[in-house]
């Protein structure tokens, strides 16, 4: 099995839509086609985003051994990006102008000329790899995401869903609670929560009003 984690911050999500059986050839085959694909050469693409098996960053296998475990199945995204150095861009620029005579360029020409030495340049510039882990609970309609950031939400929402037609709806606290095994005075307590904001002075206060027992206690100490 290859690495995974070991610590870090994670978001939940509920699968909502069909996905196939995750160790059936259909689900494999999914994966399969939404790979991801370098653009280590690429001229004018920037950007390259798609599944890689846990044991394989290139994107090129998709092992079931890797990928279906008993109770969970493990996917990995990978983000490469390509970005220029500005400097870079500017230095080009500067040295085709001073071979054009030096003249001023229009709006049109600078722009024209910048896409050529992008196009010349990125073929050059290695691209940052970011590679994201996920766990995903059929049984549950569950999925773990790996990673906080937006950008990164919003990536892994687009590719399952382009991958299996079904929909990541993130979890709240809220929803989070209600799928645990909760007694019937802690799924009582639970419905009389409101939600409260981050900064919140209420924060200060008991966000889960005290259990019957804990009120009687409470008096007895002041009484």
């Amino acid at each position: 099995m290859a690495v995974f984690r070991r610590n870090g911050s994670f978001l939940r999500f509920f699968v909502e839509g069909e996905v196939p059986a995750a160790d059936s050839d259909e689900f494999l085959k999914a994966l399969a086609e939404n790979r991801f694909r370098t653009i280590e050469n690429a001229a004018s693409e920037e950007e390259s985003l798609g599944w890689i098996s846990p044991g394989d960053a290139s994107g090129s296998s998709f092992l079931r051994e890797e990928i279906v475990y008993p109770g969970f199945t493990r996917l990995r995204m990978r983000l490469d990006k390509k970005k220029l150095p500005s400097a870079w861009v500017k230095i080009y620029m500067d040295a085709e102008i001073r071979a054009k005579g030096g003249r001023k360029l229009s709006a049109k020409e600078r722009k024209e000329l910048r896409e050529d030495i992008a196009d010349q340049l990125l073929p050059r510039v290695l691209p940052s790899v970011r590679l994201v882990d996920i766990l995903y609970q059929a049984n549950k309609g569950r999925l773990f995401l790996f990673a906080t950031s937006q950008n990164l939400r919003e990536s892994v929402q687009n590719l399952f869903f382009r991958t299996f037609g079904a929909r990541l709806i993130p979890a709240t606290t809220l929803e989070i609670a209600e799928t645990l095994r909760l007694s019937r005075e802690q799924a009582k307590a639970l419905e009389r929560c409101a939600p409260l904001e981050l900064g919140d002075k209420r924060l200060q206060r008991r966000a889960v009003p005290a259990s019957p027992a804990e009120q009687e206690q409470s008096r007895e100490a002041s009484a």
